[in-house]
């Protein structure tokens, strides 16, 4: 509701996110998914806010069983720049996707911790880019699922967020 835009709960299945619930945005064009479909990790928000939490062991073994291919002309393919990326995702507490798993679409999307405050899960905002039009836009949509995914976390038992 905070956002209007179309929100995504997503888990990690092998290096794919697994779309868990989703909820279309109030908009008459929004982004279409369903519960239970299955994208690439490595090129969206909510598959990069979940692998940069992860142990650098743990991504490096998805990124030797699994090739980086290209979905749309933003689509990081080299395993350098994509470890920088995730770096870069922890460090401001959200992923971004703009435009790297279908065109006009960008994704913004934070980590859910459990008791353990192992990352289990993202909730993430996606929208036409003609609606995300500015880098303030995006930062605001940060703190958003960041406050989203803290209050799930919390509710699972996590202190990951304080």
């Amino acid at each position: 509701d905070e956002t209007e835009e179309s929100t995504i709960v997503t888990i990690l299945n092998d290096f794919d996110v697994l779309i868990a619930d989703w909820e279309p945005s109030f908009h008459d064009a929004h982004i279409n998914s369903f519960i239970g479909k299955k994208v690439p990790a490595y090129c969206t928000g909510a598959g990069k806010a979940i692998l940069s939490y992860l142990s650098l062991n743990e991504v490096e073994i998805l990124l030797n069983k699994h090739e980086l291919k290209k979905c749309t002309k933003n689509t990081i393919t080299n395993k350098k720049k994509f470890l920088l990326e995730l770096n870069k995702t922890s460090s401001r507490g959200f992923g971004v996707s703009i435009e790297e798993f279908g065109p006009d679409v960008i994704a913004v999307a934070a980590p859910i911790f459990n008791i353990n405050n192992v990352v289990i899960a993202s909730i993430a905002v996606a929208a036409l880019k003609s609606r995300i039009n500015n880098e303030s836009r995006i930062e605001k949509l940060g703190k958003s699922v960041i406050k989203s995914a803290s209050g799930i976390s919390k509710d699972l038992g996590s202190t990951f967020y304080k």
